[in-house]
Protein backbone atom coordinates (compact mmCIF):
# COMPACT_ATOMS: atom_id res chain seq x y z
CA UNK A 1 0.00 0.00 0.00
CA UNK A 2 1.82 3.32 -1.19
CA UNK A 3 1.83 6.35 0.99
CA UNK A 4 -0.96 8.76 1.68
CA UNK A 5 0.12 12.39 -0.04
CA UNK A 6 -0.19 15.39 1.66
CA UNK A 7 -0.29 19.19 2.08
CA UNK A 8 1.31 21.37 5.03
CA UNK A 9 0.29 24.58 5.28
CA UNK A 10 2.76 27.67 6.48
CA UNK A 11 5.78 25.27 5.75
CA UNK A 12 7.88 27.99 6.47
CA UNK A 13 7.68 28.60 9.83
CA UNK A 14 8.71 27.64 13.35
CA UNK A 15 6.29 24.85 13.56
CA UNK A 16 6.23 24.31 9.86
CA UNK A 17 9.42 23.33 9.25
CA UNK A 18 9.14 20.86 12.19
CA UNK A 19 6.05 19.39 9.90
CA UNK A 20 8.43 19.36 6.79
CA UNK A 21 11.27 17.28 9.35
CA UNK A 22 8.50 14.76 10.97
CA UNK A 23 7.28 14.20 7.62
CA UNK A 24 9.53 14.00 4.78
CA UNK A 25 11.13 10.73 5.48
CA UNK A 26 7.70 9.38 7.18
CA UNK A 27 6.46 5.63 7.01
CA UNK A 28 2.83 6.46 6.07
CA UNK A 29 2.72 9.90 4.55
CA UNK A 30 4.10 11.24 1.65
CA UNK A 31 4.24 15.87 0.90
CA UNK A 32 3.14 16.90 -1.85
CA UNK A 33 2.13 19.89 -1.69
CA UNK A 34 4.55 22.70 0.41
CA UNK A 35 2.05 26.06 1.46
CA UNK A 36 3.26 29.23 2.40
CA UNK A 37 2.36 32.62 2.91
CA UNK A 38 1.97 35.31 -0.34
CA UNK A 39 5.67 36.40 0.16
CA UNK A 40 7.34 32.95 -0.04
CA UNK A 41 5.03 31.79 -2.93
CA UNK A 42 7.17 30.58 -5.73
CA UNK A 43 10.24 30.76 -3.96
CA UNK A 44 11.75 27.30 -2.78
CA UNK A 45 11.84 26.51 0.66
CA UNK A 46 15.40 26.79 0.98
CA UNK A 47 15.02 30.55 0.48
CA UNK A 48 11.84 31.24 2.06
CA UNK A 49 12.96 29.43 5.47
CA UNK A 50 15.69 29.67 8.04
CA UNK A 51 13.64 27.26 10.53
CA UNK A 52 13.75 24.97 7.53
CA UNK A 53 17.71 25.52 6.73
CA UNK A 54 18.81 24.55 10.23
CA UNK A 55 16.75 21.07 10.26
CA UNK A 56 18.95 19.83 7.44
CA UNK A 57 16.55 18.27 5.18
CA UNK A 58 17.44 16.85 2.07
CA UNK A 59 18.15 19.25 -1.14
CA UNK A 60 15.44 17.25 -2.81
CA UNK A 61 12.82 19.17 0.17
CA UNK A 62 14.98 21.88 0.31
CA UNK A 63 13.84 22.60 -3.03
CA UNK A 64 10.74 22.40 -3.14
CA UNK A 65 8.33 25.13 -4.92
CA UNK A 66 6.63 26.88 -2.07
CA UNK A 67 2.84 27.58 -3.41
CA UNK A 68 0.01 29.60 -2.18
CA UNK A 69 -2.94 27.49 0.48
CA UNK A 70 -5.10 27.10 -1.96
CA UNK A 71 -8.01 24.98 -0.64
CA UNK A 72 -9.40 23.84 -4.32
CA UNK A 73 -5.71 23.28 -5.39
CA UNK A 74 -5.03 21.41 -2.35
CA UNK A 75 -8.56 19.36 -3.16
CA UNK A 76 -8.08 19.24 -7.21
CA UNK A 77 -4.19 17.30 -6.55
CA UNK A 78 -5.94 14.84 -4.76
CA UNK A 79 -4.61 15.54 -1.09
CA UNK A 80 -6.20 13.52 1.15
CA UNK A 81 -4.80 14.91 4.77
CA UNK A 82 -3.61 18.05 5.59
CA UNK A 83 -0.98 19.22 8.25
CA UNK A 84 -1.99 23.33 8.87
CA UNK A 85 0.72 25.59 11.08
CA UNK A 86 -0.75 28.97 9.64
CA UNK A 87 -1.49 31.77 12.01
CA UNK A 88 -5.39 31.51 13.33
CA UNK A 89 -6.71 34.19 11.44
CA UNK A 90 -6.01 32.51 8.74
CA UNK A 91 -5.88 29.11 9.14
CA UNK A 92 -9.81 29.52 9.93
CA UNK A 93 -11.39 29.46 7.10
CA UNK A 94 -9.12 27.33 4.73
CA UNK A 95 -9.36 24.61 7.22
CA UNK A 96 -13.24 25.30 7.49
CA UNK A 97 -12.79 24.52 3.20
CA UNK A 98 -10.51 22.04 3.21
CA UNK A 99 -12.69 19.75 5.51
CA UNK A 100 -16.44 20.21 4.07
CA UNK A 101 -14.13 18.90 0.58
CA UNK A 102 -13.35 16.03 2.56
CA UNK A 103 -10.13 15.85 3.59
CA UNK A 104 -8.63 15.55 6.91
CA UNK A 105 -6.93 17.97 8.79
CA UNK A 106 -4.82 18.18 11.66
CA UNK A 107 -4.25 21.80 12.91
CA UNK A 108 -1.53 23.58 15.25
CA UNK A 109 -3.57 26.64 15.02
CA UNK A 110 -6.23 27.70 17.50
CA UNK A 111 -8.89 28.76 14.72
CA UNK A 112 -11.09 25.45 15.60
CA UNK A 113 -9.81 24.17 19.34
CA UNK A 114 -13.23 25.13 21.06
CA UNK A 115 -15.74 24.52 18.52
CA UNK A 116 -17.68 21.51 20.05
CA UNK A 117 -17.54 18.74 16.88
CA UNK A 118 -13.59 19.46 16.77
CA UNK A 119 -11.16 17.24 19.77
CA UNK A 120 -8.06 19.25 20.57
CA UNK A 121 -6.13 15.63 20.82
CA UNK A 122 -3.38 13.83 23.06
CA UNK A 123 -3.56 10.48 22.02
CA UNK A 124 -1.75 9.06 25.30
CA UNK A 125 -4.55 10.53 27.34
CA UNK A 126 -8.33 11.03 25.53
CA UNK A 127 -8.47 9.40 22.23
CA UNK A 128 -11.94 8.62 22.90
CA UNK A 129 -12.78 12.12 21.79
CA UNK A 130 -12.33 11.16 18.51
CA UNK A 131 -16.13 10.12 18.98
CA UNK A 132 -16.53 13.77 18.29
CA UNK A 133 -15.60 13.12 14.38
CA UNK A 134 -18.81 11.36 14.21
CA UNK A 135 -20.19 14.92 14.69
CA UNK A 136 -17.50 16.44 12.72
CA UNK A 137 -18.80 14.65 9.91
CA UNK A 138 -22.26 15.84 9.47
CA UNK A 139 -21.11 19.61 10.07
CA UNK A 140 -18.12 19.73 7.21
CA UNK A 141 -19.89 16.91 5.21
CA UNK A 142 -16.96 14.28 5.01
CA UNK A 143 -14.12 15.69 6.24
CA UNK A 144 -12.68 16.77 9.86
CA UNK A 145 -10.70 18.77 11.69
CA UNK A 146 -8.18 17.66 14.55
CA UNK A 147 -6.40 19.95 16.56
CA UNK A 148 -3.44 19.48 18.83
CA UNK A 149 -3.24 21.53 22.32
CA UNK A 150 -1.57 25.07 22.20
CA UNK A 151 2.19 23.79 23.33
CA UNK A 152 2.01 24.89 26.83
CA UNK A 153 -1.20 22.92 27.67
CA UNK A 154 0.73 19.74 25.94
CA UNK A 155 3.14 19.95 29.04
CA UNK A 156 0.54 20.33 31.36
CA UNK A 157 -2.11 18.03 30.33
CA UNK A 158 0.72 15.05 30.25
CA UNK A 159 1.89 15.49 33.63
CA UNK A 160 -1.42 15.93 35.35
CA UNK A 161 -3.01 12.72 33.19
CA UNK A 162 -1.31 10.30 35.75
CA UNK A 163 -3.28 12.18 38.79
CA UNK A 164 -6.72 12.35 37.74
CA UNK A 165 -7.74 9.04 39.09
CA UNK A 166 -6.41 10.69 42.73
CA UNK A 167 -9.10 12.96 42.20
CA UNK A 168 -7.84 16.55 40.92
CA UNK A 169 -9.68 19.46 42.42
CA UNK A 170 -7.30 22.11 41.44
CA UNK A 171 -3.98 23.19 39.66
CA UNK A 172 -1.77 25.63 39.63
CA UNK A 173 1.24 26.31 36.55
CA UNK A 174 3.96 29.31 36.19
CA UNK A 175 5.20 28.26 32.76
CA UNK A 176 8.52 29.70 31.44
CA UNK A 177 8.44 29.55 27.76
CA UNK A 178 10.92 29.71 25.27
CA UNK A 179 11.44 32.24 22.89
CA UNK A 180 10.22 29.99 19.71
CA UNK A 181 6.70 29.80 21.23
CA UNK A 182 6.04 33.11 20.12
CA UNK A 183 7.12 31.96 16.70
CA UNK A 184 8.80 34.27 13.91
CA UNK A 185 7.23 37.34 14.88
CA UNK A 186 8.12 36.89 18.11
CA UNK A 187 10.71 38.79 20.65
CA UNK A 188 14.58 38.48 19.55
CA UNK A 189 16.67 36.95 21.05
CA UNK A 190 19.04 39.72 21.77
CA UNK A 191 15.85 41.93 22.81
CA UNK A 192 15.72 39.18 25.36
CA UNK A 193 18.80 38.35 26.80
CA UNK A 194 18.94 39.09 30.86
CA UNK A 195 15.14 39.74 30.19
CA UNK A 196 12.13 38.15 31.08
CA UNK A 197 8.37 39.16 29.95
CA UNK A 198 5.89 38.48 32.61
CA UNK A 199 3.03 38.17 30.02
CA UNK A 200 2.19 36.37 27.20
CA UNK A 201 -1.39 37.77 25.39
CA UNK A 202 -4.18 35.18 25.40
CA UNK A 203 -1.91 32.29 26.64
CA UNK A 204 -3.24 31.44 30.43
CA UNK A 205 -6.78 31.27 29.17
CA UNK A 206 -6.11 28.85 26.63
CA UNK A 207 -3.99 26.62 28.93
CA UNK A 208 -7.18 26.71 31.41
CA UNK A 209 -9.99 25.85 29.13
CA UNK A 210 -7.39 23.43 26.90
CA UNK A 211 -6.68 21.52 29.91
CA UNK A 212 -10.50 20.96 30.84
CA UNK A 213 -11.47 19.99 27.44
CA UNK A 214 -8.33 17.61 26.97
CA UNK A 215 -8.74 15.83 30.64
CA UNK A 216 -12.65 15.80 30.10
CA UNK A 217 -15.05 13.08 29.34
CA UNK A 218 -16.32 11.82 26.04
CA UNK A 219 -20.02 11.10 27.05
CA UNK A 220 -23.60 11.20 25.04
CA UNK A 221 -21.52 12.21 21.87
CA UNK A 222 -19.83 15.36 23.31
CA UNK A 223 -16.99 16.19 25.39
CA UNK A 224 -17.58 17.48 29.32
CA UNK A 225 -14.93 19.56 30.83
CA UNK A 226 -12.99 18.25 34.19
CA UNK A 227 -14.01 19.35 36.83
CA UNK A 228 -11.83 21.45 38.63
CA UNK A 229 -10.33 25.01 38.95
CA UNK A 230 -6.92 25.40 36.37
CA UNK A 231 -5.00 29.14 37.21
CA UNK A 232 -1.82 29.94 34.84
CA UNK A 233 0.99 32.49 35.00
CA UNK A 234 2.67 32.42 31.45
CA UNK A 235 6.21 34.48 30.93
CA UNK A 236 8.41 34.32 28.19
CA UNK A 237 12.20 33.93 28.63
CA UNK A 238 15.26 33.97 26.91
CA UNK A 239 15.62 30.10 26.12
CA UNK A 240 15.36 28.86 22.22
CA UNK A 241 12.93 26.09 22.31
CA UNK A 242 11.49 24.26 25.58
CA UNK A 243 8.70 25.39 27.84
CA UNK A 244 9.32 24.90 31.71
CA UNK A 245 6.21 24.32 33.64
CA UNK A 246 6.37 24.65 37.53
CA UNK A 247 2.93 22.56 38.88
CA UNK A 248 0.31 22.19 41.67
CA UNK A 249 -2.22 20.06 42.04
CA UNK A 250 -4.48 19.82 44.93
CA UNK A 251 -6.14 15.99 44.97
CA UNK A 252 -8.75 14.49 46.77
CA UNK A 253 -7.44 10.91 47.51
CA UNK A 254 -4.38 10.29 49.61
CA UNK A 255 -1.29 9.16 47.85
CA UNK A 256 2.87 9.42 48.51
CA UNK A 257 5.82 10.44 46.77
CA UNK A 258 6.29 6.84 45.74
CA UNK A 259 2.88 6.78 44.16
CA UNK A 260 2.88 9.51 42.24
CA UNK A 261 6.74 8.00 40.64
CA UNK A 262 5.43 5.17 39.81
CA UNK A 263 2.01 6.57 38.17
CA UNK A 264 4.44 9.14 35.97
CA UNK A 265 6.86 6.22 35.47
CA UNK A 266 4.55 3.84 34.08
CA UNK A 267 2.31 6.10 32.51
CA UNK A 268 1.56 4.76 28.84
CA UNK A 269 -1.60 4.58 26.18
CA UNK A 270 -2.64 3.67 23.05
CA UNK A 271 0.02 4.96 20.87
CA UNK A 272 2.40 3.12 22.51
CA UNK A 273 0.08 -0.17 22.49
CA UNK A 274 0.21 0.34 18.46
CA UNK A 275 3.60 1.24 18.38
CA UNK A 276 3.10 4.42 15.78
CA UNK A 277 6.17 5.70 14.16
CA UNK A 278 6.04 9.09 16.19
CA UNK A 279 5.21 7.66 20.11
CA UNK A 280 7.99 7.82 22.31
CA UNK A 281 8.28 4.41 24.50
CA UNK A 282 7.51 6.51 27.32
CA UNK A 283 5.76 9.32 27.04
CA UNK A 284 7.16 10.50 30.05
CA UNK A 285 10.28 10.48 31.44
CA UNK A 286 10.86 10.57 35.31
CA UNK A 287 14.05 12.57 36.83
CA UNK A 288 15.47 11.91 40.42
CA UNK A 289 17.55 14.66 39.99
CA UNK A 290 16.87 18.03 42.34
CA UNK A 291 18.35 20.27 38.71
CA UNK A 292 16.39 18.55 36.38
CA UNK A 293 14.40 18.72 34.06
CA UNK A 294 16.69 21.44 31.94
CA UNK A 295 15.56 22.42 28.25
CA UNK A 296 19.56 22.20 27.95
CA UNK A 297 19.54 18.63 28.63
CA UNK A 298 16.15 17.37 28.17
CA UNK A 299 14.50 19.00 25.58
CA UNK A 300 14.90 15.92 23.20
CA UNK A 301 13.23 13.32 25.68
CA UNK A 302 12.01 10.67 24.02
CA UNK A 303 14.68 9.66 20.96
CA UNK A 304 16.56 9.00 19.04
CA UNK A 305 14.84 9.08 16.12
CA UNK A 306 11.28 10.25 14.80
CA UNK A 307 10.39 10.23 19.06
CA UNK A 308 12.76 12.82 19.49
CA UNK A 309 11.41 15.54 21.90
CA UNK A 310 8.07 13.69 22.21
CA UNK A 311 8.20 12.89 25.66
CA UNK A 312 7.80 15.09 28.53
CA UNK A 313 10.10 15.41 31.32
CA UNK A 314 9.34 15.78 35.10
CA UNK A 315 11.10 16.10 38.26
CA UNK A 316 11.52 17.63 41.43
CA UNK A 317 8.19 15.44 42.74
CA UNK A 318 6.91 16.09 46.35
CA UNK A 319 3.85 15.14 47.84
CA UNK A 320 2.84 17.36 50.86
CA UNK A 321 -0.23 16.56 52.12
CA UNK A 322 -3.03 17.27 49.56
CA UNK A 323 -1.07 19.01 47.37
CA UNK A 324 1.43 17.50 44.44
CA UNK A 325 4.24 19.71 43.22
CA UNK A 326 6.46 18.95 40.59
CA UNK A 327 8.38 20.80 37.57
CA UNK A 328 7.71 19.48 33.65
CA UNK A 329 9.51 20.42 30.44
CA UNK A 330 8.28 20.41 27.04
CA UNK A 331 9.33 20.48 23.61
CA UNK A 332 6.91 23.23 22.18
CA UNK A 333 7.83 22.31 19.17
CA UNK A 334 7.40 18.80 18.77
CA UNK A 335 5.22 17.33 21.72
CA UNK A 336 3.73 21.08 21.73
CA UNK A 337 2.99 21.31 18.06
CA UNK A 338 4.29 19.35 15.22
CA UNK A 339 4.77 16.28 16.30
CA UNK A 340 1.86 16.09 18.41
CA UNK A 341 -0.14 16.71 15.11
CA UNK A 342 1.73 14.17 13.14
CA UNK A 343 1.14 11.85 16.10
CA UNK A 344 -2.67 12.69 15.82
CA UNK A 345 -2.77 11.86 12.31
CA UNK A 346 -0.82 8.55 12.95
CA UNK A 347 -4.24 7.87 15.43
CA UNK A 348 -6.68 8.47 13.15
CA UNK A 349 -4.68 6.44 10.46
CA UNK A 350 -4.62 3.07 13.03
CA UNK A 351 -8.14 3.97 13.85
CA UNK A 352 -9.37 4.09 9.94
CA UNK A 353 -10.12 7.83 10.01
CA UNK A 354 -7.62 8.08 6.95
Amino acid sequence: MGKIPCAILGATGMVGSRFVHALHDHPWFSIEILAGSEGSTGSTLRKASVAARDLHLPNSILDAVMVPPDPDAIVEAGIGVVFSSMPADVAGPIETRLAQAGVAVFSNAGSHRYDPHVPILVPEINPTHMGLLGEAESVFGGGFIICNSNCTTSGVVMAMAPLVKWGIEEVNIASYQALSGAGLKGPAAIDMMGNVLPHISGEEGKVRVETLKILGSFKDRDVHPAPFDVHATCVRVPTAHGHLLVLQARIRDELDEQDLRRALHNFTGVPQQLGLPTAPGKPIIVRPEDDRPQPRLDLNAGGPGRAEGMAVTVGRLRVEGDRVRMVALVHNLMRGAAGGSVLNAELAHAYKYI
